[in-house]
């Protein structure tokens, strides 16, 4: 059991005193293909995941169902946004190292 989170993992800045306590071995997983809408309501963040379950091709469409709500304080809005912030930055940086 680790207490910290991987380097390689985008990590949000914190003003709060804190530390984690991780065990990846049984941390749930749950795959979505996007996101469907975000909503706040009640001062929560709501991200309804979607899955393509088939593709319509008459119409040339995926067919989406809604899979998964993903609910967040709105004090932690400003960590997602900086962890997707740093997962982007990682992304940047290794398509420069590719080239």
């Amino acid at each position: 059991m680790s207490q910290e989170p991987p380097k390689d993992a985008a990590t949000p800045q914190s003003v709060q005193p804190h530390r984690y306590v991780v065990d990846t071995r049984d941390l749930a997983e749950t795959y979505s293909d996007g996101i469907a809408r975000a909503m706040i309501e009640r001062g929560v963040l709501k991200l309804d995941l979607f899955t393509v379950v088939s593709y319509d091709p008459q119409k040339k469409e995926e067919v989406r169902a809604i899979s998964r709500r993903l609910v967040l304080p709105m004090t932690a809005v400003q960590e997602l946004a900086q962890v997707l912030q740093g997962i982007g930055d990682m992304v940047k940086n290794r398509q420069e190292q590719q080239n």
